[in-house]
């Protein structure tokens, strides 16, 4: 619950009950409110997400292979401050 990935914890036996009550409190909303909502989590979110990924992926491989990242793992292993150079 700290980091938001759950908003409740009920029992079993009381999670009709608090089902209902969410419902409720999301139905009292405005319905143009809620179709946006449902489209934003069921449209190309999850794509944009997966496109950003896989760019991050690509930039970190290029990365992986210069002579900045190189320094970079040597700095560290020596306990030394590296000296980038930007290639």
């Amino acid at each position: 619950m700290a980091i938001g990935l759950v908003d409740a914890v009920v029992d079993e036996d009381q999670l009709r009950e608090h089902a209902m009550q969410f419902a409720a409190s999301i139905a009292i909303n405005a319905p143009s409110s809620i179709r946006a909502i449902r489209a934003t989590q069921r449209g190309d979110l999850a794509d944009r997400v997966e496109a950003a990924m896989a760019h991050e992926r690509a930039l970190q491989a290029r990365l992986f292979t210069t002579a900045d990242f190189a320094e970079g793992v040597a700095a560290m292993a020596q306990r030394r401050d590296p000296r980038f150079t930007g290639l």
